[in-house]
């Protein structure tokens, strides 16, 4: 399934949701979505808290190397860090928390 959140009014896919394997995918490019300053990429908190409560994995599809990083939403919530850039709140957790 198709995920959207609405930034600003307007509604943004960022990833699609496979249920029968409890996946989120999200597809992004490091030049564009990561956060260097905190070697980081964020999420969407209330779709973090979303697939928090269905004890979800999120997979990020990186297409500029490519590679997978995988971590539990569990883990994603726990040790990211809060902050909001204008868009939305964000979790960032750092990228050594994923595994490749």
């Amino acid at each position: 399934m198709k995920v959207f959140i609405k930034i600003k009014g307007k509604l943004c896919h960022v990833g699609e949701y496979v249920e029968d394997k409890n996946c989120l995918y999200l597809i992004r490019y490091r030049s564009k979505h990561f956060f260097y300053r905190n070697n980081s990429w964020g999420i969407d908190k209330s779709l973090l808290e979303l697939m928090f409560n269905r004890k979800a994995t999120i997979k990020i599809l990186e297409k500029e190397k490519p590679q997978t990083l995988t971590v539990s939403a569990d883990v994603w919530k726990s040790r990211g860090i809060e902050d909001d850039f204008g868009h939305s709140k964000q979790v960032f957790l750092n990228e050594g928390e994923f595994t490749w």
